[in-house]
């Protein structure tokens, strides 16, 4: 930047609008006729501000005429010139200085000019009609040795306000007191090497080489004399060096003889011309000034300063020095002249010596006084210097965190993928821009690091819609993106599942116990630590009955939240445990020891179990999730029928995926918001263990909003946060301010020391911190109370950031300020935002578009007081399978023998009271009769409508009722009876009849015989030795039927579920355990395939003619098949289609489209995801053969991939799909697209066809 020193050092002049235009005429200001014309006509269309700024006739009126380019100036042809300039309230600029305690005439002096003051114009001299003085300084001595460097002789101590020997520090000083403009400039360049000519000095010194007085008085003797023998020629006698001349030769080697700079030292002060004629003081401010220097005198080269201003007997010949200095500082000249007398005009340093008169020093080597009038930053305000290009060359790549403005490589600071996996902390206050820095770290994550981004964000303030609107903008479509907008959006995890770990290589038991362990993570979490720890008995009791559940021969690897409650209510009730197998028998013998205790000991105990448990419940949405359990309860619980149970969102499925994930918690309560962070949190560890990770680079980036809860867990500051790295896990934290964390720490367990240790990316706003927190910011000079001064006073959008190291072994990056970068684009407050067509098209179809995607592949529906008016139809004792019981029995709160007590007064009082004595009688695990004389709950509990219900249930023997399996079909007919007779004779009779119950013919409305009802396919007595029913023959029937295209008024679109209607005996887990019926899901429908072995059983085959199906065709190849005829059928250019189209005798396409005339327009393939190469080849090949377009229909993406990745190795296609282009569908389609191979025009998934065909 070029600074106009004219302009800064000639204060403007008022002058009335005469003498301005006079002054202008005659060249003496510092703006030419030319410019001023350009000011008044750019001015001349804005109203006039001056006050009186002229009238028709007063003095020095005059009429300027526009030039015939351009219009007329002024508004008026009688106003003066200067009234048509911009107009300036010197009294109102007199007010603010008073205000803001500036120097008097500080504001006026930083005006452009010229100005119209409303009583004349304010112009600035031209530099030819002011008086300046001047001040130099020239060298003296020799000019090849060194000045004193001012800190030679200096401690770090001594380099304080008060001691500081800096010379521009003293200069400052001075400048800040001085009334007037002043200038101080160095003006320098360059000089030639001129370490040869120090050598020769430094020889001739020792007199090891020859003066050219000696060489000449050598030629003479031997012209007289004649040479001496060339051996006896030699320099002269080493003689003793003087001291002097020893000093001369250590500062001829001390000075930097290959860098040195011709410098011109210069000081030009301007005083005003209104100013009084008495200059003393400003002369003596000038003599105080031209001693700054003096301490650098050296040993044999000085500097002496020149008060050109005094110079000469005439005050004319001074004016004229310092006019001439003063010209060569607005020319920035460099004088190199002769010696005038014993000194010269310029100075001759080394770059050391010059960083003395052109460094400026820190703010805290300034007085006071000084750094208030220079308006200096303080030191914690400056600019750290940032990181060296070759260190700063490392963070080019990964995770964009801000502008680096003291870096010269193009481009924002990111973080690399490897890096990201040492975790990154954001701290700042509420509105310090965390939200706007998070959407940029986290749409970054998604252009530039391979693997999940997994956002958290309970505050509900827009952050996510801003964050998805930013995406689409960037992306043009949110396909890589899940949003779960809760509670409207829950996603189906499981809980209580051990097959992520199992499947992971963990073993059984360590998977259990942490399980166990993230259970009572999430307990803390709702009900308080302190409180949670209150009832010890009780947590243990729990920890066992999950044990208990999860044994690996009478458990399962999953259960529910509603299975555990079960557990403690039998354990309650009627004193029964879950079977457990030998190695779980301590755990069995801990809980029977509860049983020996005293009655109200014990139900105080199992009240707080129950209490706590129910906590869990009162949350509808955290219950429901916690009681899902996806593969296991669609034929058992009726409660679970409302809901498809093989939705399930199981993070293995998306861990090497190019996805962004949006937890939006904002509208739930705090509860589930940290219930169902604590729950995914956990789901995440079992599934991300010990993963095979699919690429280095591949990283699973987790961003929690409001972190402080949570990294108090152990869950997260002793397993996710140490653990997580060897797994490519990176842990985003988001909060106020890291001591946040300690007030969650409630048992101390070092979570505050864990996010200090295993964090290492760090980017602070304006807080205040602790001096731990600051110590992991100090690095060489920058101690504990440097980092807390920067903190404290750092800017909004400035972040003070601390960097993981760039590689391992390798030190970490000094501390730097990062500017925050602009408001990602897409977002409302973002100097981009969507246009009205984009904002439209995402209100009206992106956004729904992507919850409902969201919803159907994730989601898990929870009901609503809607679903339970639906529901009331069914009484609850005589409900049917597979319908909603109704809700209140689900919702029941249990321990009734402890009603008359509060919750608190369970845990507080009972607890309290029995803990010590629970713990020691739990250590006898005493042995307890089977026939125990203590009081049942049966006994004793009130026998009201839900109670009494339960119990008749109970007795009549549920399927799923622990310690004991009673055939299902006895219980299903007990209910369908209405009968609550426990007679199990008579059901047992009408069993062993042919003629019984389950003989009659079954009312359905599919394939009906002449009565109006279904017969069954197979004889009782091949049911019978197959041990199945008649319901589960007829059901194999249908699905028959549906598959050949045989079932009246149904299509293969709307799913299989539908088929089970009227058949109350079917047992679909049977027919699938016997090989006869596979079940898979397609687009979130149930679908079930009958295999040979049940095709055989009835006696009946699958078509596979042409026009009716293929050979070994499985259903989901049929809804594949029945999909692409559906989206065939939209085509306008399509007139007809068929399936299973017969080509020629070896050539059959699953579908092909005709046109008017009959001409073959579309083929379309359904390919499904098989281990046979040849045979995908071999559809290519056909499908190329034909002058037609060529579909191919997938399930899924990966499938999808999968076919290219097959057709590539054969050559098929021209290579496969790779990068980003892998991992979002839409992507992938247009790769192929631009392939124009013949045998694949496009790709098609399931879903996309249906949404097609929907549309």
């Amino acid at each position: 930047m070029t600074v106009d020193l004219a302009e800064k050092l000639v204060a403007p002049e008022q002058y009335s609008y005469e003498e301005f235009e006079a002054a202008l005429e005659n060249g003496a200001l510092q703006t030419s006729v030319e410019e001023v014309e350009a000011i008044t006509r750019v001015h001349g269309g804005q109203p006039l501000a001056a006050d009186g700024a002229g009238t028709s006739d007063g003095p020095g009126s005059v009429s300027v005429s526009g030039t015939e380019s351009g219009p007329e100036l002024g508004s008026g042809a009688n106003t003066p010139l200067g009234g048509q300039l911009p107009s300036v309230d010197l009294d109102a600029l007199r007010k603010q200085e008073d205000e803001e305690n500036r120097d008097p005439g500080s504001l006026r002096f930083g005006l452009e000019t010229p100005r119209d003051t409303g009583e004349g114009v304010l112009a600035r001299p031209h530099p030819d009609d002011v008086e300046p003085y001047s001040l130099r300084w020239t060298g003296s001595g020799d000019p090849m040795t060194p000045i004193r460097l001012f800190d030679e002789e200096l401690d770090d101590e001594d380099f304080t306000k008060d001691s500081s020997h800096a010379p521009l520090t003293v200069l400052i000083d001075h400048f800040a007191t001085t009334d007037y403009p002043i200038v101080f400039q160095a003006a320098f360049e360059g000089e030639q090497d001129s370490t040869h000519s120090g050598n020769q000095r430094i020889e001739e010194i020792r007199g090891d080489r020859e003066t050219w007085g000696e060489a000449i008085n050598q030629a003479i003797e031997d012209f007289f004399y004649g040479p001496e023998p060339k051996q006896e020629r030699h320099p002269q006698d080493s003689q003793p060096i003087p001291e002097a001349d020893r000093d001369l030769i250590d500062n001829l080697q001390t000075e930097d003889l290959g860098h040195t700079f011709t410098a011109n030292l210069r000081v030009v002060t301007v005083p005003p011309k209104s100013a009084s004629s008495d200059t003393s003081e400003l002369k003596q401010s000038l003599r105080s000034i031209s001693t700054v220097f003096d301490p650098l005198e050296g040993r044999f080269y000085g500097i002496e300063s020149e008060k050109l201003y005094d110079k000469g007997l005439l005050a004319r010949r001074s004016r004229t020095y310092s006019r001439r200095c003063f010209n060569r500082v607005l020319n920035r000249d460099v004088v190199t002249g002769k010696r005038l007398g014993r000194s010269t005009p310029d100075l001759h340093l080394d770059p050391n010596e010059l960083c003395n008169m052109i460094i400026v020093p820190s703010t805290e080597h300034l007085t006071d006084e000084a750094t208030k009038e220079t308006h200096a930053n303080p030191e914690s305000r400056t600019s750290l210097p940032g990181l060296e290009a070759a260190q700063r060359r490392q963070y080019t790549t990964g995770m964009v965190l801000g502008e680096d403005p003291a870096s010269s490589i193009d481009g924002p600071l990111r973080l690399p993928p490897d890096r990201q996996t040492r975790h990154w902390l954001v701290c700042a206050t509420t509105g310090g821009g965390k939200s706007q820095l998070v959407n940029r770290m986290l749409r970054s994550l998604s252009e530039t690091t391979s693997g999940p981004n997994i956002l958290f964000e309970p505050k509900g303030d827009g952050m996510c819609t801003n964050y998805l609107m930013g995406h689409y903008k960037r992306h043009g479509s949110l396909e890589d993106v899940y949003y779960f907008r809760e509670p409207e959006t829950l996603p189906a995890v499981s809980f209580f599942d051990l097959r992520p770990a199992l499947e992971a290589g963990h073993d059984r038991e360590t998977a259990v116990k942490e399980k166990a362990d993230h259970f009572h993570a999430l307990m803390r979490m709702i009900m308080g630590a302190e409180r949670h720890e209150q009832a010890f008995v009780a947590n243990e009791i729990l920890t066992f009955l999950i044990h208990a559940l999860f044994d690996p021969v009478h458990g399962d690897d999953v259960f529910g939240l509603d299975d555990l409650v079960e557990a403690a209510t039998r354990m309650q009730r009627n004193q029964e445990l879950p079977d457990v197998s030998g190695i779980n028998q301590d755990i069995h013998d801990s809980l029977t020891a509860q049983f020996a205790k005293e009655d109200h000991q014990f139900h105080t105990t199992m009240g707080a179990v129950l209490n706590r448990l129910n906590r869990l419940k009162e949350d509808r949405h955290l219950h429901w999730m916690l009681r899902h359990k996806p593969g296991r309860e669609a034929e058992g619980d009726s409660l679970y029928g409302f809901h498809d149970q093989n939705v399930h969102f199981d993070f293995r499925d998306i861990l090497d995926e190019d996805v962004t994930i949006l937890f939006d918690l904002g509208d739930l309560t705090l509860d589930a918001q940290r219930g169902l962070t604590t729950v995914l949190l956990s789901n995440l560890w079992h599934s991300i263990q010990h993963r095979r990770r699919s690429s280095p680079d591949n990283v699973v980036n987790v961003i929690l909003e409001e972190a402080a809860p949570f990294i108090a867990t152990e869950l997260v500051a002793d397993q996710l946060l140490p653990q997580g790295r060897s797994s490519g896990l990176s842990m985003g934290l988001v909060m106020q301010y890291p001591e946040q964390v300690n007030p969650w720490d409630e048992d101390n367990n070092g979570a505050y020391e864990e996010l200090l240790t295993e964090v290492h990316t760090k980017l602070v706003g304006d807080i205040s911190i602790t001096d731990r927190f600051a110590k992991t910011f100090t690095h060489d000079d920058l101690s504990v109370e440097d980092v807390r001064n920067r903190i404290n006073r750092i800017a909004s959008g400035e972040w003070f950031t601390k960097l993981a190291s760039p590689k391992f072994g390798e030190d970490r990056p000094a501390p730097l300020t990062l500017h925050s970068l602009p408001i990602i684009s897409g977002h409302p407050e973002s100097d981009e935002p969507l246009s009205e067509t984009e904002q439209a098209r995402f209100d009206d179809e992106i956004l729904p578009g992507v919850i409902e995607r969201t919803d159907d592949e994730y989601g898990l529906e929870v009901p609503t007081h809607e679903d339970v008016m639906n529901w009331s139809e069914w009484d609850g004792a005589h409900h049917e399978r597979g319908s909603p019981p109704e809700l209140e029995s689900d919702e029941v709160e249990i321990g009734a023998e402890v009603e008359s007590e509060s919750e608190d007064e369970v845990e507080e009082e009972g607890e309290a009271e029995i803990e010590q004595e629970d713990r020691g009688e739990d250590e006898k695990k005493g042995e307890v009769a089977a026939d125990s004389e203590r009081p049942s709950l049966n006994d004793t509990a009130p026998e009201s409508g839900s109670e009494a219900q339960h119990e008749d249930t109970e007795e009549g023997g549920e399927s799923r009722e622990m310690g004991e399996r009673i055939d299902s079909t006895d219980d299903r007919d007990v209910i369908d009876s209405g009968d609550d007779t426990e007679d199990d004779g008579d059901v047992g009779d009408a069993d062993e009849s042919d003629e019984s119950v389950d003989s009659s013919p079954t009312p359905s409305l599919f394939g009906a015989n002449e009565g109006g009802t279904e017969s069954c396919p197979v004889t009782d007595g091949t049911l019978r030795e197959c041990g199945l029913s008649r319901d589960d023959a007829i059901f194999l029937k249908r699905v028959l039927d549906a598959m050949n295209r045989e079932l009246p008024d149904y299509t293969l679109l709307d799913g299989m579920d539908e088929l089970k209607d009227g058949l109350d005996g079917l047992d679909v887990h049977v027919l699938i355990e016997q090989d006869l019926l596979e079940k898979e899901t397609v687009n979130r429908r149930v679908y079930y395939t009958v295999l040979p072995e049940g095709r055989e059983l009835l006696d009946e085959s699958l078509t596979a003619d042409a026009g009716t199906g293929d050979l070994g065709e499985k259903t989901p190849h049929k809804v594949g098949v029945e999909l692409l005829v559906q989206w065939f059928n939209t085509f306008e250019e399509v007139e007809r289609v068929d399936r299973y189209h017969q080509q020629d005798s070896e050539t059959v396409f699953d579908v092909v489209g005709f046109d008017i005339d009959g001409e073959l327009v579309r083929v379309g393939e359904v390919e499904m995801a098989s281990n046979n190469a040849q045979a995908v080849v071999d559809d290519y090949n056909k499908m190329a053969a034909v002058d037609a377009d060529a579909i191919w229909a997938f399930r899924s993406r990966g499938e999808a991939e999968d076919t290219i990745e097959v057709l590539a190795g054969h050559n098929r296609l021209p290579s496969k799909v790779s990068g980003r282009a892998a991992h979002v569908f839409s992507r992938m389609q247009e790769t192929v697209e631009e392939f124009e191979a013949d045998g694949m025009t496009t790709i098609q998934t399931f879903r996309k066809m249906n949404e097609g065909i929907e549309e």
